[in-house]
């Protein structure tokens, strides 16, 4: 399986995104995307395509905006 990238607005969020998820049992890797590729996120989490759907309830449902970003 591959991977995505869900970004936040801020480093902050990035990590407070990766401690939720790892408390909810997704694993998720805190990586630095190049300014270049998007604009603005600069920093966001890393997981497995097989774990999106669960990631993205968790954020939801904590109130955390996120966008996504395909490398």
């Amino acid at each position: 399986m591959g991977k995505i990238i869900i970004t936040f607005k801020s480093v902050t969020y990035a990590i407070k995104a990766k401690k939720l998820l790892l408390k909810s049992g997704t694993e998720a890797k805190l990586v630095k995307i190049s300014p270049d590729a998007l604009s603005g996120c600069t920093h966001g989490v890393e997981i497995s395509e097989g774990l999106f759907l669960n990631a993205i309830g968790i954020l939801r449902n904590s109130g955390i905006e996120y966008s996504v970003y395909h490398p």
